[in-house]
C-alpha cells in the first residue's frame, strides 16, 4: 500500500534539487525501506491528527532517507499535501479562525503562505512525474493540483482575477 517502486524521471526545481543532495550515505537497501515505511506511517499518523508540523518533519525526514529521485509515490504526494495544508493553516490563523485570502493577508503571512503553495505545487509536479506512465487518473490530478496552488500562490488583484475568469 505504502510503497510502489516506479523509476519516473521528475523535473526538480532549485530547492527541491539542492535538499536532493542531502541524501543520506551507504545504507542497507532493507534498513532504508523499513526505515522509509516507519517514517511513512508517523507521517499518516500525524497528518490525521491534524498536526502538519509534525507530519512535514517525518516525510522530510522520508526525503532525505530516499532521495528525491528515489522517493515514494505517496512521500511525494503526502509532502504536497501537508505543504497545502500548512498553507491553508497559516491563512486560517491569519484570519482568526476563519479563511483569510491572500490578497487579504499581511505581508508577513503572504510570504508564509505562498512558501508552503509553491512547495506544494513543486511536489505535485513531481508525483505526477512518477506516476505519468503507470495512474494517468493520479497523473491528471497532481498536475490539477500544481497549477491550481500556483495560481493560488500569486498574488492577483481583484480585477486581473475577475478579467481571468471572463476569459
Amino acid at each position: 500500500m505504502l510503497f510502489r517502486s516506479r523509476t519516473a524521471k521528475a523535473s526538480k526545481s532549485p530547492a527541491i534539487e539542492s535538499e536532493a543532495t542531502a541524501t543520506s550515505t551507504q545504507v542497507d537497501p532493507q534498513t532504508r525501506q523499513a526505515t522509509l515505511v516507519s517514517l511513512m506511517a508517523r507521517f499518516v499518523e500525524q497528518f490525521d491528527k491534524k498536526d502538519f508540523h509534525l507530519a512535514l518533519q517525518f516525510a522530510d525526514q522520508g526525503r532525505a532517507l530516499s532521495g528525491i529521485d528515489q522517493a515514494p509515490q505517496e512521500l511525494l504526494l503526502g509532502l504536497a499535501r501537508t505543504h497545502r495544508e500548512l498553507a491553508a493553516e497559516i491563512l486560517r490563523r491569519a484570519g482568526g479562525g476563519s479563511m483569510l485570502t491572500l490578497a487579504k493577508a499581511d505581508a508577513s503571512t503572504q510570504h508564509e503562505a505562498r512558501e508552503h503553495l509553491i512547495r506544494a505545487g513543486e511536489f505535485y509536479r513531481l508525483h505526477a512525474a512518477k506516476c505519468v506512465q503507470t495512474d494517468s487518473q493520479s497523473y491528471g490530478n497532481s498536475l490539477w493540483a500544481a497549477r491550481s496552488e500556483e495560481h493560488t500562490s500569486e498574488l492577483q488583484s481583484h480585477s486581473d482575477l475577475v478579467c481571468r475568469l471572463l476569459l
